[in-house]
C-alpha cells in the first residue's frame, strides 16, 4: 500500500526540480543569462531537495513499520535498505559519469543528491524507531554546522575526500553537492515526522480521507503519480533537458 499524500508532496518537489533544472543547465551551459544561486529559482531548488530528503526519512520509517507488521526480522529490513543503497549508488555513478562527459572533471557531480541519499539511507535506517535519538542527533549536526560556518571549528587538515562527503571542508567544485552535514539532519527529521504521523504502517489521521481526495482530482492524482516515479523522472529529465539545450 502506498500513502498517496507522500507521493503528492514528492510530486510537487519533482515539478519544482524540473523547472529549476531547465534554468540551472541553461546557466551552466551558457545558454541562458540567469543566476540560479539566488532568488525564486534558488528557493525552489532548496524546497524540492529538502522535501525529497525528508520524505526519504519518512519512507524509511514506513518500510520499517511494514516490515514489522508482517512479522519480519530487522535483518530483512536492513537487507532491503542495502538493496536500496546499491540501486542509489548505481544511479549516482551514472550521474557522475554523464556529468563528467558533459561538464568535465572540475564540475562533474562528485557527491550529489543520489550519493547522499545512498549513504544517508544506511545511516538514517538506524534511527527509524528512535525519534528521540534522531532529535538529539539533529541538534548536534546543527551545532556542528554553525561552528564550522563561523570558523569556530576548523577541519582544514581533514582528509579532503572525507571532508567533501561529510561537508566539514569543501575543497572540490561540483555541479551538485549534498554533504552529510547538514543534510543528514533533514532525513533524521523525516524519521521524527514518520513516527508522529504513522503507527504500525497506518495513518494517525485517517479521518482526513486523503486517498479519495487525491484520486478524485485529476491534477492531484497526476502530481502524486509523478511523485511515485520520482527516481525515473530524475533519470530521464536531466539528460533530456541537456540534449534539448545542447
Amino acid at each position: 500500500m502506498r500513502f498517496l499524500e507522500i507521493d503528492l508532496i514528492k510530486g510537487v518537489a519533482v515539478i519544482l526540480m524540473v523547472i529549476f533544472h531547465v534554468y540551472y543547465l541553461g546557466e551552466h551551459m551558457n545558454k541562458m543569462n540567469i543566476n540560479t544561486s539566488t532568488g525564486i529559482l534558488h528557493i525552489m531548488a532548496k524546497f524540492a531537495h529538502t522535501i525529497f530528503i525528508i520524505c526519504m526519512g519518512i519512507n524509511l520509517v514506513l518500510t520499517y513499520q511494514a516490515n514489522k507488521k508482517k512479522g519480519k526480522s530487522k535483518k530483512e529490513f536492513y537487507n532491503k535498505i542495502i538493496k536500496k543503497f546499491i540501486i542509489l549508488i548505481f544511479v549516482a555513478c551514472i550521474i557522475s559519469y554523464t556529468s563528467y562527459l558533459g561538464f568535465g572533471y572540475s564540475m562533474f557531480v562528485k557527491f550529489g543528491i543520489f550519493h547522499f541519499m545512498a549513504f544517508a539511507s544506511l545511516i538514517t535506517s538506524l534511527f527509524v524507531d528512535k525519534p528521540i535519538i534522531s532529535m538529539f542527533s539533529i541538534i548536534i549536526i546543527n551545532i556542528l554546522t554553525e561552528l564550522t560556518k563561523s570558523n569556530k571549528l576548523s577541519f582544514n587538515n581533514f582528509n579532503p575526500y572525507l571532508g567533501f562527503i561529510t561537508g566539514l571542508n569543501t575543497k572540490f567544485s561540483s555541479l551538485d553537492h549534498f554533504p552529510l552535514i547538514p543534510w543528514l539532519s533533514y532525513s533524521l527529521f523525516g524519521t521524527i515526522i514518520g513516527n508522529k504521523l504513522y503507527t504500525n504502517y497506518e495513518r494517525n489521521f485517517e479521518e482526513l480521507n486523503l486517498d479519495n481526495t487525491i484520486n478524485n482530482s485529476c491534477i492531484l492524482k497526476f502530481i502524486s503519480t509523478l511523485g511515485s516515479k520520482s527516481l525515473l523522472v530524475y533519470l530521464v529529465h536531466f539528460p533530456l533537458i541537456y540534449f534539448l539545450l545542447k
